[in-house]
């Protein structure tokens, strides 16, 4: 008998929350190695280059992933206003208490207060790496009741405007986002980040209407599914290789090839979504254990990069301790050669850390605190 769809969107949540934290740990991982080399070329570094570009060119479909799950459940349990308004400022109250407790830290270490700097921080999500997407998710939840009727009532009307949203969005970004240097102006941050997720929002409420239905269609051509997935994921990584050549494979241009809104990438992240909803999980344990890293995925994206930072800052230290010259050159921000190029292979070691480390707290705060754990995830 097939499993019904909306029991595969927690183990969903789970492998996107996994990318998250794989994503953020690459980030920390190459930030070294980047600052050692201008450009990275696949011809000169073949090994370095295809593990950079499988880490940071597919783990930001975790992105989409993850608000298509929120789409999903948000049409299920966030129908009325009295259920999503609740939920949005849930959400914003635990936000604005673990980013006003980084940036009371901070305040602390530099013996200061920016007030202006503080509150640009907090209405961008820059306290923390991972903030400004639990920020984004804000007014996607408490204006979810509206989209839930439209998609009810005009289902085709909405998969056209997510369609034309989502084509928006690639075109701003190759016309405007990749010619556009500096930071993003707050207006942009706050209006258009979460327009730019909307369509991904709005996919996951109109497969959670027609569920049944999706579900055993996928389930049908899983196979087929699990191909093209496979070799598109290669195209993917083509697509990436390309713009890098274009760039000349130069870090301050390839950044931005990262991006969530190139064409390829979308429809990787499409076709992901699909795979993982049509599986048929074999190990019950691992779909439990995956459902649970779901249900936790608000702690984590609020602890990851305490451990990930932190345990890149450990790293810095070791080499200060262990290489000739290492404290010199940690007091001019750089590493050693060797460390510097060996921080790119540290990055299974971030993602464990950025993973088991909140899981750890989670369940420590649990025992420590009971039922009122809760309020701070």
């Amino acid at each position: 008998m097939q499993e019904p769809l909306w029991k595969k969107i927690a183990p969903l949540r789970g492998i996107a929350i996994c990318l998250v934290v794989a994503n953020h740990a690459g980030q920390s991982a190459t930030a070294a190695f980047v600052l050692a080399r201008e450009r990275l070329s696949p011809y000169e570094e073949p090994l370095a280059f295809l593990t950079v570009s499988l880490v940071r060119a597919l783990t930001p479909v975790c992105l989409i992933a993850f608000v298509f799950a929120s789409g999903f459940m948000a049409f299920r349990f966030m129908r009325t206003p009295a259920q999503a308004l609740p939920a949005a400022s849930q959400m914003l109250r635990r936000y604005l208490g673990w980013s006003g407790f980084v940036l009371c830290l901070l305040a602390l270490r530099h013996r200061a207060i920016d007030v202006p700097l503080t509150l640009h921080d907090l209405a961008l999500g820059s306290a923390m790496p991972a903030y400004w997407f639990l920020l984004t998710l804000i007014p996607l939840y408490a204006t979810g009741p509206f989209w839930i009727r439209l998609c009810t009532e005009r289902p085709k009307t909405m998969l056209a405007l997510a369609t034309a949203l989502q084509a928006a969005s690639c075109v701003k970004f190759y016309t405007v986002d990749l010619n556009t240097s500096g930071p993003l102006p707050v207006w942009d941050m706050m209006l258009i980040r979460p327009l730019r997720f909307l369509p991904a929002f709005l996919v996951g409420m109109l497969v959670s209407r027609d569920a049944d239905r999706v579900g055993s269609w996928l389930a049908t051509h899983r196979r087929s599914l699990s191909l093209v997935t496979a070799l598109y994921g290669g195209l993917c990584l083509a697509d990436a290789f390309a713009l890098d050549e274009l760039a000349d494979f130069r870090w301050s241009q390839m950044d931005r090839v990262f991006s969530t809104e190139r064409p390829a990438l979308i429809l990787f992240a499409a076709l992901c979504v699909s795979l993982a909803i049509a599986a048929d999980f074999q190990r019950p344990r691992l779909q439990a254990w995956l459902a649970n890293v779901g249900s936790a995925s608000l702690g984590i994206m609020f602890l990851m990069d305490f451990f990930i930072v932190g345990a890149t800052k450990l790293w810095w230290q070791l080499a200060g301790l262990t290489s000739q010259g290492g404290a010199r050159a940690l007091s001019h921000h750089t590493l050693p050669p060797s460390f510097a190029d060996a921080s790119l292979w540290i990055t299974p070691a971030l993602f464990a850390i950025g993973l088991w480390g909140p899981l750890k707290i989670m369940e420590l705060a649990r025992k420590a605190l009971g039922p009122r754990a809760r309020y701070l995830w």
